[in-house]
């Protein structure tokens, strides 16, 4: 297991911590304790695919934030890690 911590922020809001763990099994685990959000990421998914189950998961969560933005931010930073650790 391989864990990760990324300061992530958006334009006009303030920075905070995205923590990642890639597992052995092929998975992401991501969180953001400050919006006490977290997902899982199949390690095999592209970024389109990881993105939809980010942006899902963060309606779900009701963010009230820009969704897009955010999910897209994230899936940069799995994409980036994914090919770093490999």
């Amino acid at each position: 297991m391989i864990a990760l911590l990324e300061d992530i922020s958006q334009c006009g809001q303030k920075n905070t911590k995205l923590y990642m763990m890639k597992t052995d099994n092929g998975r992401f685990i991501i969180a953001i304790p400050k919006i006490h959000w977290s997902a899982e990421l199949k390690e095999a998914d592209d970024a389109e695919q990881r993105f939809e189950h980010i942006h899902a998961s963060l309606t779900f969560h009701m963010y009230d934030g820009n969704i897009d933005l955010l999910a897209n931010n994230i899936t940069s930073h799995t994409m980036h890690y994914d090919e770093y650790i490999h």
